[in-house]
């Protein structure tokens, strides 16, 4: 049970972060643009729970997690056809 509870963390806030960032230029470097993105949805989470409780709207884990796959799951839906996973370069100097 308490696995389950990190991984839906931790695609909340990937998800708003990613969300958040959309309109934003990102960085090309992969650990730094996926590291933004976790960073900033964890403030997200805080802003968008106190944005919810003003509301009146109940904080379940199951609004949080619709309202950050919400723009993600849209976005690969729209660009599926010219969809394409990046390889990791890794580079030792």
């Amino acid at each position: 049970m308490s696995l389950t509870s990190v991984i839906i963390f931790i695609v909340c806030t990937f998800g708003l972060g990613y969300t958040a960032t959309f309109f934003v230029k990102n960085s090309e470097n992969f650990l730094e643009r996926n590291l933004m993105r976790v960073g900033i949805g964890l403030g997200a989470i805080i802003t968008l729970g106190l944005l919810l409780n003003l509301l009146r709207i109940p904080l379940d884990w199951r609004i949080f997690l619709f309202l950050s796959l919400a723009l993600p799951i849209y976005h690969l839906l729209r660009n599926i056809k010219t969809f394409q996973v990046e390889t990791l370069k890794l580079k030792i100097t």
